[in-house]
């Protein structure tokens, strides 16, 4: 119970990364995720979310080595084009919310 109550505990953290990234919080996030990495986790979803979490804050190069590890190669920049265009949208968005 106690090692299933600790693993529940880590897969709410890693949400909780993903979440305050996609929150705008990239540098919060980034950092929980980070320590996960470093506590151990090296999932492809946990160094995908931690990719997309650069991305959102603009740190291409840190998002794309991440990608590497998990990515076929011809697929990474399609990738990256996708993850412009949604935070392309999203600022695009909040300038028309602004108004």
């Amino acid at each position: 119970l106690v090692a299933a109550a600790a693993q529940l505990q880590a897969v709410l953290e890693r949400l909780l990364g993903l979440a305050l990234a996609l929150a705008g919080e990239s540098s919060r996030g980034e950092a929980i995720l980070t320590d996960a990495l470093r506590a151990g986790d090296s999932s492809t979803k946990l160094r995908q979310n931690l990719a997309y979490a650069y991305a959102l804050d603009g740190r291409w190069r840190e998002a794309r080595t991440m990608m590497e590890q998990d990515v076929p190669a011809d697929l990474i920049e399609r990738r990256i084009s996708e993850w412009a265009m949604q935070g392309k949208a999203e600022c695009d968005n909040w300038k028309l919310e602004a108004k």
